[in-house]
């Protein structure tokens, strides 16, 4: 029988067909068996967790402790929910994880000092319960006032504290004899003149612990420290206003955060700072900051609740969203700067996922929430997991089940 035109022209095309097509056209059918694959996969879990909650009620859902709307929000989302809890009689305030990944360290109002063990995250459940953290230090009375901020140093061998009491302390401690008093030692300096409201070490691949940054009330002067001196070897002046938070990611570079609303870049190797983000029209104060692994993406958290994202190499904003509905008080960006948290006085910590285009709207998930206002939140060096720490007198260690540690780990 005669052939038709359609038949004939698919023999022609075929025969004159690009082999490379034909390669990108198998790679993509491949890929896509195997997205369908995963995705059948995933929905299969989604299911069994699902007929797990129906068939146990005792079982708490991961929306309970996360505040989502669904199941289905929880299972294509990060979920995290709580491993481990420190309770004090006050507010804790602040807290820092070991470069390590294996302690943490917390202060609160109280004046106390801990350092607790990280949990091991590998075994979470859906269905764990919280355990109270193993305290591995603690020393009462460690400032005259509350503990407002702190920060390891790049060994692990130095913990910095600062308080309303004006004072910066540095403890030596021994991680492998941690009690050991023989072995610890202890250094105040005294240079500020208010609340010590935010340090951090200078860090660079030669873990020196020679540099603090800090910076408060009183002068709001940015200080740069020499702790084997003991001494300030340098000041910054320039913020109106008190400085509120404190940030490097590299061995030069420095941003600080201020009351009066603005946000300034530093360079130690030069006398005044190199860059000035402006204050938003609502002159809110400017709460925390941070800075990306890449050094390119600043995110700055300000008390009217909005969020900026201000890329530094271009001098430019490139983003300001609205994730929370009171004042954000800690911004830090994941391992790998995909995920953004900020944590907030509106008792949330959300997740912003910085995947694609940032100039268009952002993906949020709302991934932890205390009873009060939180005050701080900081992600472990090395694992998908996180700190928090509130006026509701509780620092929990948070962690995603497995299931939603699977999901995390396939972005992007």
């Amino acid at each position: 029988p005669t052939k038709s035109t359609n038949e004939n022209e698919n023999e022609n095309r075929s025969s004159t067909s690009d082999p490379s097509a034909d390669r990108l056209l198998k790679e993509y059918q491949k890929s896509r068996a195997e997205f369908t694959k995963q995705f059948d996969e995933h929905e299969i879990q989604r299911n069994e967790i699902q007929k797990k909650i129906t068939a146990n009620p005792k079982i708490r859902a991961i929306n309970d402790i996360t505040k989502y709307d669904s199941l289905e929000d929880i299972t294509r989302s990060p979920a995290f929910i709580p491993l481990a809890t420190i309770e004090d009689v006050q507010a804790i305030r602040s807290v820092d994880v070991h470069p390590s990944g294996k302690y943490f360290a917390v202060g609160s109002n109280s004046k106390m000092l801990r350092v607790c063990a990280y949990p091991d995250i590998k075994n979470i459940r859906t269905d764990s319960l919280p355990n109270q953290a193993k305290v591995l230090y603690k020393k009462g009375k460690h400032h005259l006032g509350s503990i407002y901020c702190m920060g390891w140093s790049p060994s692990g061998k130095i913990i910095a504290t600062g308080s309303n009491d004006k004072l910066i302390k540095l403890v030596r401690l021994d991680m492998d004899k941690p009690e050991d008093e023989s072995n610890n030692t202890e250094i105040e300096l005294t240079h500020h003149t208010g609340t010590v409201r935010d340090l951090i070490f200078m860090h660079d691949n030669s873990k020196d612990d020679s540099i603090l940054l800090s910076g408060g009330a009183g002068d709001c002067k940015v200080y740069v420290t020499d702790t084997r001196k003991k001494i300030p070897i340098k000041s910054y002046s320039g913020h109106q206003g008190h400085i509120y938070s404190i940030y490097t990611w590299d061995a030069c570079n420095f941003v600080s955060a201020s009351q009066d609303g603005t946000s300034r870049i530093w360079d130690i190797r030069q006398p005044e700072c190199v860059n000035v983000i402006a204050a938003r029209p609502s002159n809110s104060p400017v709460a925390s900051v941070a800075v990306d692994s890449s050094g390119q993406l600043l995110a700055a958290g300000y008390e009217d609740s909005s969020c900026l994202l201000y890329d530094l190499r271009g001098k430019r904003v490139v983003q300001s969203y609205q994730p929370h509905t009171n004042e954000i008080r800690s911004v830090r960006f994941s391992i790998h700067s995909y995920y953004l948290l900020t944590a907030s006085y509106d008792k949330k910590v959300i997740m912003t996922s910085l995947n694609g285009d940032l100039t268009k709207p952002l993906v949020l998930s709302t991934v932890a929430a205390h009873n009060d206002k939180i005050i701080q939140a900081r992600w472990h060096p090395h694992e998908m997991s996180f700190i928090t720490t509130s006026a509701d007198r509780t620092c929990i260690v948070w962690a995603p089940p497995l299931s939603a540690l699977s999901i995390l780990a396939q972005t992007p």
